[in-house]
């Protein structure tokens, strides 16, 4: 036994056919290729983007990424210039912490030629770094940044003490600045050795 199923459009003013076999549960399709392709319109379209679409967008994202990466290498250099400075700080911090913990003075030394510093736990107390005493560094500060001592209130001698009562040898500050003129400051104060980034 056998059924033919007819698809009409009007539109397109073609008949595809299909004869299906109930037997078998098979389909034939009457009609050729083009005709049942016409039948089936939407189902056999292809969708796609082409060579100038593609282009187009290319030149887009490289705008786009042409634009950023000056905002990029400011906000990088700006970073530097803050874990630079926040590490001083912390450093100074510990130098504080570690004299009143161990009863004895941690002497600071700072060179902003060579762009680095140390600390020395001077168990004696007489600004020398004798043998069996802890020397912490030296600390590298990167290249591209520039140290001051000071400049409104620079440490004596480029060192600072600290003593076990908690105040330090002077009040002063080191700024760190990078090419971009951007910069952050650390004071420590004389009476309480209290250190704070500004």
């Amino acid at each position: 036994m056998r059924t033919v199923v007819s698809l009409f459009r009007k539109k397109n003013r073609f008949e595809a056919g299909f004869e299906v076999s109930l037997e078998s549960g098979v389909a034939r399709r009457s009609g050729n290729s083009a005709t049942c392709a016409k039948a089936f319109g939407p189902f056999n379209s292809a969708t796609g983007v082409t060579l100038v679409e593609i282009m187009v967008a290319l030149v887009i994202f490289g705008i786009l990424i042409a634009a950023s990466v000056p905002a990029f290498r400011k906000y990088m250099a700006t970073q530097q210039v803050e874990g630079t400075i926040h590490r001083l700080a912390a450093n100074l911090r510990l130098a504080r912490q570690s004299a009143a913990a161990e009863g004895n003075n941690y002497k600071v030394t700072l060179n902003p030629t060579a762009k680095l510093y140390s600390m020395l736990d001077d168990n004696n107390n007489n600004g020398v770094a004798d043998n069996g005493e802890l020397v912490l560094g030296p600390i590298n500060i990167p290249a591209e940044l520039t140290v001051t001592n000071g400049p409104a209130l620079p440490f004596s001698g480029d060192t600072l003490v600290f003593y076990p009562n908690g105040s330090t040898s002077s009040t002063g500050t080191v700024t760190i600045s990078n090419r971009k003129n951007y910069n952050r400051l650390v004071r420590v104060m004389r009476s309480t050795g209290a250190v704070a980034v500004r």
